[in-house]
C-alpha cells in the first residue's frame, strides 16, 4: 500500500505520517528539496510499496510547487509528462493520497513552534503555496486526492 501525503510547509503532513505509520506499521519516506527526486527514485519508491505499506511525506508533487521547470530540469528531476506516467502506476499498486492543508493562523504557529520564524513565512506565504498544491492537483492529477484540514476531513476527488 502507498500513502502519499502532500501539502505545504505546517500542513501536518509530518503528524499524519507518524500517525499512520504508528497505526499501520509503515515506513516514512520523506522526500525534500535535497533528495533525488527523478523518475527512477519515484518508481522504486512506488515498487517497494506493492509488499510493504510505504507513508509517504511529501512526495513528487513538491517540486511542482516550489521549483520553476528550469530548476526541475537543472536537478534532473521530473517533467510533467512524467507526472501522468507515475500517477497511472501509483493507481495500479492502489495509492491512497492525501492532501493536508490548515489555515494561515495554524501555519503561522506551527512553523514558529519548529523554530522557524515569522520572516521565514513572510518570505515564502505558505498560504499561496498551499493554493499551488490545491490547483496541481485539481489540474493536473488523476488521483482521487482526500483533502485533511486542521478542521476536517473532506472526502472526495479534488479535480472534479
Amino acid at each position: 500500500m502507498l500513502i502519499v501525503i502532500e501539502g505545504c510547509d505546517g500542513s501536518g503532513k509530518s503528524t499524519l505520517s507518524k500517525f499512520l505509520s504508528d497505526l499501520l506499521g509503515g515506513t516514512v519516506v520523506h522526500l525534500s528539496s535535497n533528495t533525488t527526486n527523478n523518475y527512477a527514485t519515484m518508481m522504486h519508491i512506488i515498487e517497494s510499496s506493492e509488499d510493504n505499506i510505504v507513508i509517504m511525506d511529501r512526495s513528487m508533487y513538491g517540486q511542482f510547487v516550489y521549483q520553476t521547470e528550469e530548476e526541475r530540469t537543472e536537478k534532473n528531476w521530473l517533467r510533467e509528462k512524467d507526472l501522468s506516467e507515475i500517477e497511472a502506476y501509483m493507481l495500479s499498486v492502489g495509492v491512497v493520497p492525501i492532501l493536508c492543508i490548515a489555515d494561515e493562523e495554524t501555519l503561522k504557529h506551527r512553523i514558529a513552534q519548529r523554530g522557524d520564524s515569522a520572516t521565514e513565512f513572510d518570505k515564502l506565504d505558505q498560504l499561496e503555496v498551499q493554493n499551488r498544491f490545491i490547483e496541481l492537483m485539481k489540474k493536473k492529477s488523476m488521483l482521487p486526492w482526500i483533502r485533511v484540514s486542521s478542521k476536517h476531513i473532506e472526502w472526495g476527488k479534488l479535480n472534479e
